[in-house]
């Protein structure tokens, strides 16, 4: 006579590896797709910060007297507009810059606020921030550059001691 386990109390120790195998599974795939959702959100916050410091940059370097520079710029996914806000009272602010806000009305914040340039995605939403000596090319108070093929396109023209922003249509 063999001594062992039976194969009857076998059956239910399978089950218990398979269903123990099926738990563990299940949590690695849950904490997987998390892992690569946050790995995208940080890839995207990257690439929206490194925009936002070539945008600063690029208009930094151009503030030279007679630079006159047609910049390309990829935007960042997910937007669809990068806009500057030269003025500060918005009641002044002539009918381009009205419009921008009723586009955006987060706007009239940024242009009460030491940001001065923002990005726009699609529903509305914008990501404000600061840019250093800059003018709009016919003294507008606000322009929107809108992007093409995910570029944004626009001339910059040094003045010295500001650079001035010239929409490209």
């Amino acid at each position: 006579m063999k001594r062992g386990i039976s194969r009857r109390s076998q059956i239910p120790a399978t089950v218990f590896v398979y269903a123990l195998a099926a738990i563990i599974i299940a949590f690695i795939m849950i904490f997987g797709y998390k892992a690569i959702g946050t790995l995208g959100s940080t890839a995207s916050k990257t690439e929206t910060a490194k925009f936002k410091t070539d945008v600063k940059n690029i208009i930094i370097e151009d503030t030279s007297y007679g630079k006159n520079d047609f910049i390309k710029l990829g935007i960042p996914p997910g937007y669809e507009e990068l806009c500057f806000v030269a003025a500060v009272n918005v009641l002044s602010m002539e009918q381009n810059a009205r419009d921008i806000i009723s586009k955006y009305p987060q706007a009239v914040d940024v242009a009460e606020s030491p940001n001065n340039v923002f990005l726009a995605d699609l529903e509305g939403d914008i990501d404000p921030f600061f840019v250093e000596a800059f003018r709009i090319d016919g003294d507008l108070a606000a322009v929107c550059v809108k992007q093409e093929s995910g570029e944004l396109r626009f001339r910059i023209q040094g003045k010295g001691d500001h650079a001035l922003i010239i929409p490209v249509s």
